[in-house]
């Protein structure tokens, strides 16, 4: 039996064979976003930090850390964006999401960040409710695009995870650009 590592691993010191490893199990989650993922970990948004969970050469589950600033009302805030999470078909219902899940939560908090934030569908909102996410779907959230607003749909699920700061904070939701 292979033995599964946890690996936590800084943008800057992202291996060649780790890196490979993780597009191929994008590229494998996320079939429709193959062209993307089979050049890049994230689309649009490079990571501060990647947690996978790697068993001899796959890497069966993986979490991306970006790191964003945000306004909530008048606060500036800077918040850990958690994306491409996914776990390999065949190594599912094994805990390995709630894993790397919580391991990019506990580093988010001890690199400084003041609150995580992610974007889900309702089939997957469970998976984060049990690590402590908190839905905060019914406030506005805006995003930017070439010089416009636009409001998220209700149907793009909202979350965030208490980190440094403990509450989110109350005011309407401000992205502060489009790369979500």
């Amino acid at each position: 039996m292979a033995v599964l590592e946890l690996k936590v691993v800084a943008e800057s010191e992202m291996d060649p064979a780790t890196d490979a490893a993780i597009k191929q199990t994008l590229v494998t989650c996320f079939p429709h976003r193959h062209e993307e993922f089979s050049q890049v970990r994230t689309i649009g948004n490079v990571p501060v930090l990647t947690t996978v969970i790697m068993d001899d050469e796959q890497a069966l589950a993986h979490v991306a850390v970006i790191e964003r600033t945000i306004k909530v009302g008048h606060l500036s805030i800077r918040v850990a964006g958690v994306a491409s999470v996914c776990v390999l078909d065949g190594h599912r219902g094994k805990g390995l999401g709630d894993r790397v899940i919580k391991a990019a939560i506990k580093e988010a908090k001890n690199a400084g960040f003041d609150l995580g934030i992610l974007f889900c569908a309702e089939n997957v909102k469970a998976v984060y409710e049990r690590n402590g996410w908190v839905d905060i779907t019914k406030r506005r959230c805006t995003r930017h695009f070439d010089g416009t607003s636009e409001d998220m749909t209700p149907e793009r699920i909202r979350m965030y995870h208490p980190l440094n700061m403990l509450r989110f904070p109350p005011g309407d939701i401000d992205l502060c650009g489009d790369k979500w």
